[in-house]
């Protein structure tokens, strides 16, 4: 446990971890906490860490808070991984705590070099300096949870929408596909199911659903 001030590492990387864990989700991501009852560190060091982790996963966060004199500022590691990601996460979090952006370094920590064995892209992000007055003046964890969120938006998300907003899109979409002229190709066909009644609204370019084929179906063997 590293102390800095009146704030511990432990208590900030649960506080920071759990935001992120409840906000992820409300963003399009699924997520997955590991124990808070446990110390993945100490599990890598035995058969428990596997245990604890799902097969799949995208892409894991080890969060962690930095401690030492005269020293400031947001850097990640990973264990050789040098993509966009780790860099939007450093950049975001630094920007929002307006202190100095540190990089991203290599070095085999223990979770982050068990994930990799695993398959699973990690990096360990020690957030700032719990020693440094300045850090710790401008740290808020909800920010830092959400720049940490646009930097897993920018880099997985897309472009998400709610669900009332795709149906209003997909309303628009059918409505004027169904406005559509039919083709010079169809027009005996269509000649002949207006005739009989078979088919007679004149949508010829929206979609039929199995209860309207079934209606034409039955019209067509009263013929």
């Amino acid at each position: 446990m590293i102390n800095g001030h009146t704030r511990k590492e432990e208590l900030e990387t649960r506080i920071l971890g759990s935001q992120l864990y409840k906000l992820l989700p409300k963003n399009g991501f699924t997520t997955y906490l590991y124990p808070t009852n446990r110390n993945a560190f100490v599990d890598t060091q035995t058969n428990s860490f596997r245990k604890n982790v799902p097969d799949k996963i995208d892409y894991a966060l080890e969060i962690h808070f930095n401690a030492a004199d005269a020293a400031r500022g947001t850097e990640g590691f990973t264990v050789s991984r040098e993509t966009q990601i780790e860099k939007d996460i450093i950049s975001n979090v630094a920007k929002e705590i307006g202190t100095h952006n540190r990089g991203l370094k290599h070095k085999n920590f223990n979770v982050i070099y068990q994930l990799s064995e695993m398959g699973i892209p990690a990096m360990l992000l020690e957030v700032c300096f719990l020693t440094s007055e300045s850090d710790m003046k401008n740290y808020d964890s909800l920010a830092v949870a959400d720049a940490i969120i646009s930097a897993f938006e920018k880099n997985f998300g897309g472009d998400t929408v709610s669900y009332d907003e795709f149906k209003t899109m997909m309303g628009k979409y059918l409505a004027e596909r169904s406005a559509k002229a039919p083709g010079a190709w169809s027009a005996e066909a269509r000649e002949y199911v207006e005739n009989k009644g078979i088919m007679n609204d004149g949508q010829y370019q929206s979609f039929v659903t199995r209860e309207q084929l079934a209606e034409v179906l039955y019209r067509f063997g009263e013929l």
